[in-house]
């Protein structure tokens, strides 16, 4: 069973003023995700939230995995939605 996760969050204060530089960074991110049965799907800054990070995430992996995911990432203060297909 696939699993999504639509993660709002918050990019660290560091990376609000080289922002040109996120692309390589979530690279990175996706990567070693991917390493981690996590695939990065999507990536960008949200309207109509208060958040300014969206990142969409497919996984064979549940919830639990999901929050266990140990990925050094440019932003914090993770809401998620879980949902599947």
């Amino acid at each position: 069973m696939k699993y999504a996760f639509v993660s709002y969050g918050y990019l660290a204060e560091e990376w609000l003023s080289k922002i040109g530089e996120l692309g390589p960074e979530m690279d990175r991110v996706k990567k070693e995700a991917q390493e981690k049965g996590f695939h990065l799907k999507y990536w960008g800054h949200p309207y109509g939230v208060s958040e300014n990070m969206m990142v969409v995430w497919v996984s064979d992996k549940g919830l639990d995995a999901y929050h266990a995911l140990d990925v050094d990432r440019p932003y914090a203060g993770n809401r998620t939605v879980l949902a599947y297909k």
